[in-house]
């Protein structure tokens, strides 16, 4: 056998395998994070600390900073903590992951080589195909489309790595002596269990070998059966004991999910044989009941497939195609069964089952191309098969599959494309389609102050997926928490805070929650009021990397008083000029504008040649609409400052606006137009003057009762003031008089949006 692996022929094969593979994937290695990774690994802090290995075998909340995740699973966490570690920067970089995911992932080839040669050996001694075979599979498996949604999910390492130490467990079972011996498999098992706990599944895998290829009744057999299950106990009860009571599988309906699970193993098999139904987050649900017809369908499929398991078992020349469909069985089990997880099916779940399907088939495929051989050579000369057809077949297949991962390795390689992606394929799953709007929203926050309507575009789109999701699922924490994201982005941030207090009334003890809205205030300088949610925040995940971020900043920042309550009493207890001054743009900061004047002038009184008082106090009467004011303010400034930019710009504006809302409003007195009135409200609108915008609708509106612009420009006024009793009326007058106008439609629709979330008040 070992000749034959060394024929320039098999070294040849061997190497396009390993090109095929590294083509797949050469392009993969700077895919971001995805999905569960933020939790996992961007937002952990313990991970960003090589010292910190220790504690992960003892406090499994260091596994995730969201506690309803926090599995026990050390050699998960001691994995991500060395990656982050090689990246030698202070927070994690996705190519090292990405890079030892996949060295891991080609020495599970290898391994998987050797262990299909030898299973096939057992099967059929002597077979000149066998490693032919075991190679064939080994690059399927390598190559296999759906695999790559495995290789590419960083987190999902769980998957391959604890796959990998199954193989290992499994190839000192098979060829080392004294692994058996002495029990050595053990080792390698209980590694992969600290990983993730289907490694636990050699034990039944080792039954199935047993059975079919070994010898069940010796005792040494026996021995190490009950040593893998007992084991395997062991662990199991460590895993139980170290996991904290908060996590949970996210499913409580344990009959609903189990008797899904067949209908999905047919989605599984189907992926296997043609994957072009991957998606990462799929819309499936659990079935109705004992009364869907998919749990009989699903059930005849499986007993289908067991069927030609024991068919099988009969003949060991056919018994690798019975251990690999158990294998898949088998492997599947952990989230298949009893255990309900939150999704009813993942495609990254069958990295560790399709092994076995790969089995099953390759040897399928080995059996008809010996048949087809004793056909060949019967009653004649023996006649070689065609070998260069076959391989040129092979070599087509996995360069397709090769390919079909090339191109999934293309989907991951962004949120936009990733969930662009899932949001097509899966388009009744609100958690698709939030993802998918928060990716829009992260191009237009890039955009927005290059391009401003193009920035504005991508967040109205973002703003319609969103709103399909929310009619989905109305109590989604994270929906909640980037409908505020994207209201801040908008500027509408009394909306942003009541979603991102929506979100913790949702689940009140869920981390990220908490943090948003901390976060934004004190973005919005009221850190004051973020104090109580951090505090909060870091009892549930101390391990939180955003909340111990705003922990650092209180501690070198004075935020138990609000900023501008601490200006009145530091201008109060001290009026000087420059006080006066920061107490003016406090009150500009919290768009009191009529108080920046009013701080602005004591400012004045104090100091008369103060040139930045008067650039406030223009800055504030602009924001006020009063023109000759700003005018005169600024005028100041830059007399007394001649070289004070922000003052020569600021009066800039004022005249600007003066010249553009007199002038028209004067000729409009003269003489009356519609047009004109609404030209003078959408020009209101830009610089954020609502109610003067409504005003100047209002006179359109007034000359011409049935022009529908006028009265969605009275809506869209009032919806950006926040009044959405005013809005209403105006926005269903528009429509009335236009029904496909879809703009009065979209206002109509917000207006109704801020009346639900002010409560009908």
């Amino acid at each position: 056998m070992k000749n034959q692996l060394r024929t320039p022929a098999f070294l040849i094969a061997a190497l396009i395998g390993l090109l095929l593979v590294i083509l797949a994937y050469k392009d993969h290695f700077n895919n971001p994070f995805h999905f569960d990774d933020s939790h996992t690994i961007e937002n952990n802090v313990y991970i960003r600390d090589i010292k910190n290995i220790p504690e992960f075998f003892v406090n499994a909340e260091t596994t995730s900073s969201l506690p309803t995740n926090q599995a026990y699973r050390p050699g998960l966490t001691t994995l991500n903590a060395i990656d982050t570690w090689i990246g030698g920067k202070d927070e994690p970089v996705s190519k090292y992951f990405h890079a030892h995911i996949f060295v891991a992932f080609l020495v599970l080839g290898v391994l998987l080589f050797f262990f299909y040669r030898h299973i096939f050996e057992r099967a059929l001694p002597g077979n000149t195909l066998n490693h032919w075979l075991a190679l064939f599979g080994a690059v399927w498996f390598w190559v296999h489309t759906a695999n790559a949604e495995t290789v590419n999910y960083i987190i999902a390492r769980s998957d391959t790595q604890s796959t990998l130490w199954i193989l290992i467990a499994f190839s000192v079972y098979l060829f080392s002596a004294k692994g058996r011996e002495y029990f050595l498999f053990l080792i390698p098992m209980a590694i992969g269990f600290t990983i993730k706990e289907p490694a636990l599944m050699l034990a039944p895998l080792v039954v199935v070998f047993e059975w079919l290829f070994g010898v069940m009744r010796e005792r040494k057999t026996i021995l190490r059966i009950v040593s893998l299950f007992v084991t395997a106990a062991v662990l199991y009860l460590i895993s139980r004991k170290f996991t904290p009571p908060e996590w949970t599988s996210g499913q409580s309906d344990h009959v609903r999910y189990l008797i899904s699970q067949p209908w999905v193993m047919i989605h599984y098999f189907a992926n296997f044989v043609l994957p072009v139904d991957l998606s990462v987050d799929t819309d499936w649900q659990m079935v109705s009941g004992f009364g869907d017809f998919r749990v009989y369908v699903g059930s005849a499929f499986v007993l289908g497939m067991l069927a030609v398991a024991y068919i099988c078992s009969k003949k060991q020349e056919h018994k690798p195609i019975t251990f690999g469909i158990l294998w898949f069985f088998i492997a599947l089990a952990p989230t298949s069964s009893i255990f309900p997880f939150a999704e009813v099916l993942n495609d990254h779940r069958v990295f560790f089952p399709y092994i076995g399907l790969v089995m099953a088939f390759t040897w399928g495929i080995g059996l008809l191309l010996v048949g087809l051989q004793k056909r060949i050579t019967k009653g004649r000369s023996p006649i070689q098969l065609p070998t260069l057809s076959v391989g040129i077949l092979a070599l087509a297949f996995l360069s397709a599959h090769a390919y079909g991962a090339h191109t999934r390795c293309a989907v991951w390689s962004s949120g936009y494309t990733l969930w662009g992606d899932c949001a097509v394929k899966s388009p009744k799953n609100p958690r698709a389609l939030m993802n998918y709007g928060l990716t829009l929203v992260d191009m237009g926050s890039d955009t927005i102050n290059k391009n401003k309507a193009v920035g504005d575009s991508l967040f109205n789109v973002a703003d319609s997926i969103y709103k399909r999701a929310e009619n989905m699922w109305d109590s989604y924490v994270y929906l909640a928490i980037n409908i505020g994201v994207l209201r801040e982005w908008q500027g509408r941030f009394d909306e942003a805070e009541t979603y991102f207090k929506k979100a913790i009334s949702f689940q009140p003890d869920h981390p990220e929650a908490q943090y948003y809205l901390a976060d934004f205030y004190v973005r919005r300088g009221m850190g004051w009021k973020a104090v109580p949610y951090v505090n909060h925040g870091l009892e549930l995940s101390p391990a939180h990397i955003g909340m111990n971020r705003l922990r650092e900043l209180f501690a070198t920042t004075d935020v138990d008083e609000q900023p501008l309550d601490a200006a009145i009493k530091k201008a109060g207890a001290n009026p000087t000029a420059e006080n006066y001054l920061n107490l003016s743009l406090e009150f500009y900061n919290a768009r009191d504008f009529a108080g920046c004047v009013r701080a602005g002038e004591e400012a004045l009184k104090i100091r008369p040649d103060y040139a930045d008082a008067y650039n406030n106090i223009c800055s504030a009467w602009i924001k006020l609409g009063e023109w000759d004011k700003a005018i005169d303010a600024g005028g100041k400034a830059i007399q007394l400052k001649p070289d004070y930019q922000l003052a020569t710009n600021n009066l800039k504006v004022a005249l600007q606006n003066k010249n553009f809302f007199d002038t028209n409003e004067k000729l409009l007195r003269a003489k009356p137009d519609a047009a004109g009135w609404i030209n003078v409200s959408l020009g209101y609108y830009k610089i954020e003057l609502y109610a003067k915008s409504a005003w100047a609708a209002e006179q359109a509106a007034a000359i011409d009762p049935n022009n529908a612009d006028a009265w969605n420009n009275i809506c869209a006024a009032w919806n950006a003031a926040g009044d959405w009793k005013k809005a209403m009326p105006a926005c269903e007058k528009a429509v009335s008089l236009n029904p496909t106008y879809e703009l009065a439609k979209n206002n109509l629709a917000e207006a109704q949006r801020l009346k639900g979330v002010a409560g009908g008040k």
